[in-house]
């Protein structure tokens, strides 16, 4: 797979994401973590409604270590 399709695969999560207004969890290289979901991804940046606040925080992709889905808190009855 070339970076060219890597990053076209990456974005159409993304966008998924944006439009699902999906949990995430941005893992940050500081060893720090921010709730929120993602609004927007301009090229060298991810903008995200932070859970906490509600403010609208960029962050910049190399300071992101990893970025997870929140597990879903749905409790599963027997």
């Amino acid at each position: 797979m070339t970076t060219k399709e890597a990053n076209k695969k990456l974005r159409i999560l993304l966008d998924n994401w944006i439009e699902k207004e999906v949990e995430l969890i941005f893992h940050l290289r500081s060893g720090k973590t921010l709730e929120g979901k993602l609004l927007f991804v301009p090229q060298f940046n991810y903008i995200i409604k932070e859970k906490n606040s509600g403010l609208a925080v960029n962050i910049l992709k190399h300071a992101v270590d990893y970025i997870e889905r929140k597990p879903s808190e749905k409790k599963i009855s027997f």
